[in-house]
C-alpha cells in the first residue's frame, strides 16, 4: 500500500478515536497495524489530566457554594443571586460539554444539587410551613431527574428520581 493512502487511513482512524465512533481498543489496534507499531498514545494522557483539573474545579465550585451559602450571614436577595449564578453557570457548563461531545457527570450533579437547595430555600422563605407545596416542588425535581437520567442515559439520575418519588409517596402516607 502506498504511503499517501496509509496516511489517509491513519487520519481517519484517529478521527474515529477522537469522536468515539469506534472503541478505543479497536482504534489503537488499527493504528498499530497501519503504522506498523510506530504509533504513540500520548494524546490520551493529556485528556485525563484535563479531566482531573475539571473535576477539581467542580469540587472547588461546589465547596465554595456550600461555604458561601451556609456559613455566612447573607441576605435572602444575595443568597438568591448566588444560587442563580451557580445554577446558570452549571447549565452553561452542561451545554458546553454536550456541544463538545462530552458528558460531565459533576456538572449535572452540581447543577441538580444547587437547583434543589435553591428551590427549597426559596420555598422556605416565602411559604414557611407549606408541606404540600414542598412535596410538589420535590416531586417536580424528582421527575426532572428521571427525565435527565433517561435523556442522557445517566442511570444514577434515573435511580435518584425514582427513589425520590418513592420516598415522597411513603412520607406523604405515613
Amino acid at each position: 500500500m502506498d504511503q499517501q493512502r496509509k496516511q489517509i487511513i491513519i487520519k481517519e482512524i484517529e478521527y474515529w478515536k477522537e469522536s468515539s465512533l469506534l472503541p478505543e481498543q479497536y482504534c489503537n489496534f488499527l493504528l498499530t497495524l497501519y503504522t506498523e507499531g510506530n504509533h504513540t498514545v500520548e494524546e490520551k494522557k493529556k485528556k485525563t489530566v484535563s479531566f482531573n483539573f475539571r473535576s477539581i474545579g467542580f469540587f472547588l465550585l461546589a465547596f465554595a457554594s456550600v461555604f458561601v451559602i451556609y456559613f455566612t450571614e447573607l441576605s435572602f436577595i444575595l443568597q438568591t443571586a448566588i444560587y442563580l449564578t451557580f445554577m446558570i453557570g452549571g447549565v452553561f457548563l452542561i451545554n458546553y460539554f454536550i456541544k463538545k461531545g462530552l458528558i460531565s457527570h459533576l456538572a449535572f450533579v452540581f447543577t441538580a444539587f444547587v437547583s434543589l437547595i435553591f428551590t427549597i430555600n426559596f420555598l422556605n422563605h416565602f411559604a414557611e410551613n407549606s408541606h404540600i407545596l414542598l412535596y410538589i416542588v420535590l416531586f417536580f425535581h424528582c421527575m426532572l431527574w428521571i427525565i435527565v437520567g433517561t435523556r442522557f442515559k445517566l442511570v444514577y439520575f434515573t435511580i435518584s428520581g425514582v427513589l425520590g418519588v418513592l420516598t415522597l409517596i411513603i412520607s406523604i402516607f405515613i
